[in-house]
């Protein structure tokens, strides 16, 4: 399920909808990036604003099992989360697509999967804001550079993207994420203690402790059950 070819286009319609129609010429692992979309949209079919060569959008297939489209949603979002702190931007994954910062929305991610005999095919839509600056037609938007003052390299981005995405797909406990996020029982570390999630809802931030580690999760308001 890693990311191991990348294909960049000056311009193309949707990054996307161009995987989704080369789909049996298309390798599992493989990224489409492009520099410019005349037609690339979020979920509900919603326009995604960016001006040409200032953000990075990318989609990528993966051709797998069916019960990874949520490891591979989450493998995405926390790479992202990853990614952009690295550049000194905390930000928070909203279920189930959009990556905020600053109470503002950063990123979206768009998830799409077909589903053949036992097995899925799931292509993966990212934009993430990078030298967009939004003005007031768009309140609830931002970008990384609006934020930090920097330019950054577009194919830097990418690359230490792929690094970290691949980086949580290899993770041997990382699969398990999709049972932390969707369903229940999941667990946290809350002083000190191992503690049983009992339901979330809203936005919060807890530790996941598994095998021995632990990793930072954005994802909900708890309600646990504190051991005796």
């Amino acid at each position: 399920m890693r990311i191991n070819k990348v294909i960049a286009k000056a311009s193309i319609d949707s990054t996307s909808e161009a995987l989704k129609r080369d789909a049996t010429k298309v390798d599992s692992g493989t990224l489409l990036w492009a520099e410019s979309q005349t037609k690339g949209r979020g979920t509900h079919g919603k326009k995604w604003v960016a001006s040409p060569g200032e953000n990075l959008t990318f989609s990528f297939l993966i051709r797998h099992k069916v019960s990874y489209q949520a490891t591979l949603q989450a493998a995405t979002a926390l790479a992202l989360r990853d990614l952009l702190l690295a550049y000194g931007i905390e930000s928070v994954f909203k279920l189930p697509n959009d990556v905020y910062a600053s109470n503002k929305k950063i990123a979206g991610i768009l998830v799409e999967t077909k589903t053949t005999h036992n097995n899925q095919q799931t292509v993966i839509g990212v934009g993430l804001n990078v030298h967009e600056k939004f003005d007031a037609s768009l309140p609830s938007a931002i970008s990384m550079q609006m934020l930090n003052g920097v330019r950054c390299d577009l194919p830097t981005l990418l690359n230490a993207f792929i690094a970290r995405y691949n980086d949580y797909i290899n993770d041997d406990a990382f699969p398990r994420f999709k049972r932390w996020v969707l369903s229940t029982p999941v667990y946290a570390n809350y002083l000190g203690k191992t503690v049983k999630i009992v339901d979330f809802d809203t936005q919060f931030t807890y530790d996941i402790i598994v095998s021995s580690k632990s990793m930072r999760v954005d994802g909900a308001h708890l309600t646990f059950e504190i051991p005796q």
